[in-house]
């Protein structure tokens, strides 16, 4: 069944360019904020990887527990990445773009102000597998 559906319907494509319009508004939001030497994107278009970068009031750590945390507040469930399925829509890329520009304003708050860590509320997330 799967097979049949990547062969008749427009599957690849599709997770591709939903994969580019999410990444572009990502990249976008990133700019509006100010948020350039925090937050990157990397891999291909169906697969970004969410870098975030240590600063000087909060740790990387921080920053994405942050982030986890408000996104998931907003209604997207999201785990450091963009994994593009054929079943997400324009309108999911909508919603986690705004999302995303909610999420981005307060983090641009916090870390102008030194707040983030103290204002977290939850435990920082680590990593549990490190490499040695």
């Amino acid at each position: 069944a799967v097979i049949e559906k990547i062969e008749n319907e427009p599957v690849i494509e599709t997770i591709w360019q939903l994969g580019e319009e999410l990444a572009q508004g990502f990249n976008n939001l990133v700019t509006k904020h100010r948020l350039e030497n925090v937050l990157s994107l990397g891999g291909k278009a169906p697969w970004k990887i969410m870098s975030v970068t240590d600063q000087s009031t909060s740790s990387r750590f921080a920053i994405n527990t942050f982030i986890l945390k408000k996104m998931l507040a907003e209604g997207v469930l999201i785990n450091g990445s963009h994994n593009l399925c054929y079943e997400h829509t324009k309108e999911d890329v909508s919603s986690t773009l705004e999302a995303y520009d909610i999420v981005f304003s307060e983090l641009t708050k916090h870390l102008s102000n030194g707040t983030l860590e103290t204002d977290l509320g939850i435990d920082i997330i680590y990593p549990v597998f490190s490499v040695r």
